[in-house]
């Protein structure tokens, strides 16, 4: 009988294992206990309470900081007893101002993403939080070459507009540039690159 990496090889081997970890429970019912216990703690404090414990409140006009965990992005990561992780500003909105309507964006004016203050909060929608964000200059400019992932030149633009209009086929000039044909058509109806 073959035996995994991990398994004690002797009866010898398995009762010092035994042995060393007598007086320590790892029992399921217990690791139940405990959660159901932490559960019980953190609802008996008051979401609002809880959630403003961990904001730094400071002047109306000031930048309200998130001073636990946060995203890559900056953003507050909040975790209320009953739900899952939200980010903290958008919490911030419906402690003070109420339900935060179903595909609506929660936008800062301060552009400063760790910010819990509702002075500094409004509601948007993905247009005008992306058009605040090109305003701001927030919005790298990544067209064309500055793309990161892109696979032609501005050069290679102009040329396959000219093959098409030339009387080559979408096809045969996707084969040249290892595009998809569909993408030729993009280009030369200038949908892609359209800066160009």
């Amino acid at each position: 009988m073959h035996k995994s990496k991990g398994t004690p090889k002797s009866k010898a081997h398995r009762k010092a294992i035994s042995d060393a970890l007598k007086g320590r429970k790892f029992s399921k019912a217990r690791k139940e206990t405990c959660s159901k216990a932490q559960r019980k703690k953190a609802a008996l404090v008051p979401l609002k309470e809880k959630f403003w414990s961990r904001v730094d409140i400071k002047g109306k006009d000031e930048c309200w900081e998130w001073t636990r965990g946060r995203l890559k992005a900056g953003y507050g990561q909040f975790r209320d007893h009953r739900t899952k992780e939200v980010r903290a500003h958008r919490v911030a909105w419906e402690l003070t101002n109420g339900r935060i309507p179903k595909g609506a964006f929660m936008c800062h004016d301060c552009d400063n993403p760790p910010c819990c203050n509702p002075n500094h909060l409004h509601l948007g929608d993905s247009i005008s939080n992306m058009k605040e964000k090109k305003e701001r200059g927030r919005c790298q400019d990544q067209n064309g070459e500055k793309n990161p992932n892109n696979k032609l030149t501005e050069n290679d633009v102009k040329n396959i507009r000219k093959l098409c209009k030339s009387g080559w086929t979408q096809k045969n000039v996707a084969k040249i540039y290892s595009l998809h044909p569909e993408y030729v058509g993009k280009i030369v109806r200038r949908l892609r690159w359209t800066h160009v």
